[in-house]
């Protein structure tokens, strides 16, 4: 669903990178914000050459598994500015 290329797990995703800024650390719970519900673990992958991060889950509603999630872009600089938040069905 939330694939990209060379895309990292979240045991592989460097979270200090981003939590050493405010802006960056407020764009995760922005995300997480944006994803709402959730009858399952968050999921969070990373693409480092599309300067993208995801986080998804799976809703469960009468027995049918959704999926849902959020990508992060972040300004392509090395600095985590976030850039744009796109909500993925």
């Amino acid at each position: 669903m939330l694939a990209a290329s060379a895309a990292a797990s979240a045991d592989e995703v460097d979270f200090a990178k981003y939590l050493q800024h405010d802006y960056s650390a407020a764009a995760l719970a922005t995300a997480l914000a944006m994803l709402g519900r959730c009858d399952t673990p968050v999921r969070w992958s990373e693409s480092v050459e599309e300067a993208a991060l995801f986080v998804s889950c799976t809703d469960i509603v009468d027995g049918e598994e959704f999926d849902h999630g959020v990508r992060i872009d972040f300004v392509p600089d090395g600095s985590f500015t976030p850039r744009q938040f796109t909500e993925v069905p």
